[in-house]
């Protein structure tokens, strides 16, 4: 198991059986999946031709459960794809426990992985702020693989911003790269482009984009051990809609 997996999976650690077939993980998912809710239904009153009803949805990064109760209110065909076996063991208990449809996959993003078709709708549960270096190239040729010829891929993502402070134990490095240290050594655990940079990388990747916003008002907290960390230290939000070139 390489450093990153047991860094993901250590946060899933205390989702205990009890845990998850009690209203606590429904909790969890509604507080995590807040700024999502919140994108979502914002993207979709600006464009209010996007219907889910029928359509292939893939989540990618959806953790222990994802949007999987949001897609089957919207009648979708929900697939959950995570990094973290943990994670993706935990998401199946909730789905039988709370009796969803859908199915999870577990895989990497940057390995080759066949899913068997496309999808309507690939929507990013903050995955790409997550990867770094080659991984991320990987990440964009996945995406490209399995949108559908007239999908929409949908992320939202952490970006720099001037007023950023790292915790100890982090470190911000000249890769653009927050890395935390780990047994003597710098992992690194995110990726904090500059907005245009990150809008940049989408479209030097072939992507057209048709929706993208800069949040400067909402921050994403990277910091597990730091849950009260101030809002006006952390990561800024860019939001995107991108369809294929």
């Amino acid at each position: 198991m390489n450093r990153n997996l047991e860094l993901y999976n250590a946060a899933y650690k205390h989702m205990t059986p009890d845990f998850i077939s009690s209203n606590k993980l429904d909790a969890h998912l509604e507080l995590t999946n807040d700024a999502h809710f919140r994108f979502l239904s914002s993207f979709c009153a600006q464009f209010p031709e996007i219907n889910f009803y029928g359509k292939d949805i893939l989540e990618v990064g959806c953790g222990a459960g994802g949007l999987i109760k949001y897609f089957n209110d919207k009648n979708a065909l929900y697939t959950g794809f995570d990094f973290s076996n943990m994670a993706i063991s935990i998401a199946r208990d909730y789905q039988g426990f709370r009796a969803l449809s859908g199915e999870y996959v577990c895989g990497n993003v940057c390995s080759d992985i066949n899913l068997g078709k496309t999808y309507d709708f690939i929507f990013d549960s903050h995955l790409l702020h997550c990867l770094t270096g080659e991984d991320r190239k990987k990440y964009f040729e996945f995406i490209k693989k399995y949108l559908a010829s007239d999908g929409r891929f949908i992320c939202e993502s952490m970006v720099f911003q001037k007023g950023l402070k790292l915790p100890v134990g982090y470190s911000y490095n000249e890769s653009s790269e927050i890395t935390k240290e780990v047994n003597g050594g710098d992992i690194p655990i995110r990726k904090l482009l500059k907005f245009q940079e990150l809008e940049n990388e989408f479209k030097a990747q072939g992507l057209t984009i048709d929706y993208l916003y800069y949040h400067s008002e909402l921050s994403i907290n990277p910091f597990v051990e730091y849950s009260d960390y101030p809002a006006n230290y952390l990561p800024h939000t860019a939001r995107l809609s991108v369809r294929l070139g």
